[in-house]
């Protein structure tokens, strides 16, 4: 019982229901709910595909982002986490491989 009080206030569990959906050949529409458990100093969401990272505010997410210039027949990791004010800290991340 220990450890869960304390991983519920220390730590942030990863994104839930990480999905893409493809646009058309260079564009994808990610999708992800809020997790669980969330530290009360999480700040933004890291979106993170290819070479590329995006940033989000936490609180001002809807929860869609639209990935665009991507290369036609390419695989793509796509990973998203929180991040605290700590940059230092990184949550675990939601991942989920796609192709375009």
């Amino acid at each position: 019982m220990q450890v869960f009080l304390r991983f519920s206030f220390l730590g942030t569990d990863k994104p839930k229901n990480l999905k893409a959906e493809t646009i058309s050949a260079t564009s994808l529409k990610v999708t992800w709910d809020a997790p669980w458990n969330v530290h009360p100093h999480s700040k933004r969401y890291l979106l993170e595909f290819g070479e590329v990272r995006k940033e989000f505010h936490y609180n001002a997410f809807n929860g869609t982002y639209t990935i665009d210039g991507l290369t036609p027949g390419r695989k793509y990791k796509v990973l998203v986490r929180l991040s605290l004010q700590n940059p230092n800290y990184l949550a675990p991340a939601a991942e989920i491989d796609v192709e375009t």
